[in-house]
């Protein structure tokens, strides 16, 4: 019973598989041995199928999800080539910026220390000319004050009388005559004008014309104390060829003390009846005794004697001999023939 319902079974898988082979196209003899194998077989086949269809519905769904995402990522596709070559584009110019700069940070160090250089040369050179210039200010100041105290040992007067006698008259000052006086303020201001506007001033080009303008002043005081040396020279000649044994020394120093005397004479004389004639007399005594600063010395060495004078005979030339501006109080010190002549 059990081997009959067994066999019925088989009978009836057989005829199935061989109904299915026949609907796929599959005409080949079956044998009963082989039904389980074709089984199996037949049901991976059934199974491959079916994965097959669902993998190519899976892949046209996912085809047109593609599509979809191809044409929604083209825009995208295109933006990132042009941001990738404004990228290579930007790339490259920041190469190119930043090689020009480090070739300008080379040459502005280069320039730097070409400046720091030149700075400390100028700073240098700045302080030997401060150094320079006040060197000039102290010669100036030390020649300054030696010409003040050797115009302080002439500012009086040694006067010699015919007794031996040496007479010491304080130096005249000089006098200002005013004319007219300001006029009174009529109460109207000027406008002050408004003041410049601030400027940095290069010390440099200051401490360069400060030192030209003081080597041109000690130029000119060099220059000035050469013909001083000069002149002086010549009067010290004069001096002495008067002073000579072989010169006429007591005519020639009468003659002095007569023309310091009449000097001074006329001077009294124009200053109480010229006053405008009197300055410029004043001036032109001021030169000849800034210029002849030795004459006195070798004058009060010297002895006078007291011999009749002519007006005609104090004939020394201007130009080789003149006297010191204190010698216009020498009046009441004229010898007595002298005073004779000038009151004839």
């Amino acid at each position: 019973m059990a081997t009959s319902t067994a066999g019925a079974a088989a009978q009836q898988k057989f005829s199935n598989v061989r109904r299915r082979l026949d609907q796929l196209g599959y005409k080949q003899t079956l044998g009963i041995e082989s039904l389980p194998l074709v089984e199996k077989l037949f049901a991976d086949l059934i199974h491959t199928t079916e994965s097959l269809k669902n993998a190519k519905l899976d892949l046209s769904k996912k085809t047109e999800v593609v599509s979809d995402v191809d044409s929604a990522v083209e825009p995208y596709k295109s933006d990132n080539a042009k941001l990738i070559r404004e990228n290579n584009e930007m790339h490259m110019a920041l190469i190119k910026q930043k090689e020009e700069a480090d070739t300008t940070i080379r040459e502005l160090k280069a320039s730097l220390r070409d400046l720091e250089h030149k700075n400390a040369d100028l700073t240098f050179l700045n302080n030997q000319y401060v150094h320079k210039a006040k060197q000039l200010e102290r010669e100036s100041r030390d020649k300054s004050e030696t010409i003040l105290q050797l115009q302080e040992k002439n500012f009086h007067a040694v006067v010699h009388t015919p007794g031996g006698r040496k007479k010491s008259i304080p130096f005249r000052r000089q006098r200002m005559d005013i004319d007219q006086e300001v006029p009174p303020n009529d109460g109207i201001g000027f406008r002050v004008p408004p003041p410049d506007d601030p400027y940095v001033a290069d010390l440099l080009q200051v401490a360069d014309a400060r030192i030209a303008e003081l080597e041109m002043v000690v130029n000119s005081a060099a220059d000035q104390k050469d013909v001083t040396d000069r002149k002086l020279q010549g009067f010290r000649e004069q001096i002495t060829y008067i002073m000579s044994p072989k010169s006429q020394q007591p005519v020639a120093l009468t003659s002095l003390s007569c023309t310091i005397g009449l000097l001074a004479y006329s001077v009294d004389n124009f200053q109480s009846n010229q006053q405008g004639s009197l300055s410029t007399l004043w001036n032109y005594i001021g030169d000849i005794w800034d210029n002849d600063l030795g004459l006195a010395e070798p004058l009060e060495l010297s002895p006078v004697l007291e011999r009749p004078c002519l007006i005609t005979s104090c004939s020394i030339q201007q130009s080789h001999l003149r006297p010191a501006r204190s010698c216009i109080d020498c009046t009441p010190a004229l010898p007595a023939s002298c005073q004779d002549n000038v009151d004839r």
